[in-house]
């Protein structure tokens, strides 16, 4: 989360904020990105994950299906190597990831493939976590190797995905709150797997991996991963010479009311997003002269 004091220094004063930092960063500092890890490889033991020259890992003992929370990292580490769990950071790697920590980016690097198959690798995905806009967020992810193109219905008629390619995420698609029953189907339409009764929440963003074997050992499902909306926070400082009335630029309803000369307001939370504020004169109206 990250914290902003904005000031008010004249009436009519148009602010422009950009705020892009997670609710889930509990840091100031603007040069962190957040990552998640994901591991989907079905032949691949537990592993560690090392990044950039640390002897010690960042993640220990990750297993087939684990999902780890999202972990604050600045942005001067680069190169992610997953290796076998505890053994020595000088041990044959499974797998080098040439990757940097993006600045205020939230991620997720999933390990995937197959071993048996010389296939298993580390793949980053960007996460969209703003401006959701009181709705869930969704995104299907196909991590099964070697298997037919997928598909994700809800048996409420709604399409997340059409033939769902390994390793490439499918579009973010904005939908209502509520209970979802969900379905992995192949090309014919057969069901491969059902999710039934997933809540999707307001102003959440959900990635839902398919996980399993192509021959359906492990079988395949849908795992949902869960992440919360990034937020800032925001506190306003009024250093004009009359109290004013703040606005976030196209509400009729201001955001902060009559906020004295000299005073400040405590911290508010928003939804992360390039957001204008206008300052009007205390009581007065959208129509007046911002």
């Amino acid at each position: 989360m990250n914290s902003r004091s904005i000031l008010l220094g004249a009436c009519g004063l148009l602010l422009t904020v950009l705020m892009t930092l997670p609710a889930t960063a509990q840091t100031t500092r603007d040069n962190v990105g957040f990552t998640r890890f994901a591991h989907t490889a079905v032949d691949v033991g537990p592993i560690d994950i090392y990044i950039g020259a640390n002897t010690k890992p960042f993640v220990t003992n990750l297993k087939y299906g684990d999902v780890t929370d999202f972990i604050s990292l600045p942005d001067t580490l680069s190169g992610y190597i997953a290796r076998a769990a505890g053994s020595s950071a000088d041990s044959p790697p499974l797998f080098k990831l040439a990757w940097g920590v993006k600045a205020n980016k939230s991620e997720m690097i999933t390990a995937a493939g197959l071993n048996s198959h010389k296939a298993f690798l580390l793949e980053p995905m960007t996460l969209v976590r703003n401006n959701t806009k009181g709705k869930a967020r969704v995104r299907v992810y196909d991590t099964v190797w070697g298997g037919a193109l997928l598909n994700v219905d809800t048996t409420q008629g709604m399409n997340f995905s059409q033939n769902q390619q390994y390793l490439n995420p499918s579009s973010d698609k904005d939908v209502a709150p509520g209970v979802y029953d969900f379905e992995v189907k192949d090309g014919t339409g057969k069901v491969l797997s059902t999710a039934p009764g997933i809540k999707l929440e307001a102003d959440k963003v959900y990635v839902m991996l398919i996980i399993g074997g192509a021959a359906g050992n492990p079988p395949i499902k849908l795992l949902p991963i869960v992440n919360d909306e990034e937020v800032t926070r925001i506190q306003f400082v009024n250093k004009s010479d009359k109290a004013v009335d703040v606005y976030i630029k196209g509400d009729i309803k201001p955001l902060v009311v009559e906020l004295a000369t000299g005073s400040s307001t405590p911290l508010t939370i928003l939804p992360s997003a390039s957001v204008t504020f206008v300052v009007r004169t205390a009581g007065s109206t959208v129509l007046d002269k911002e």
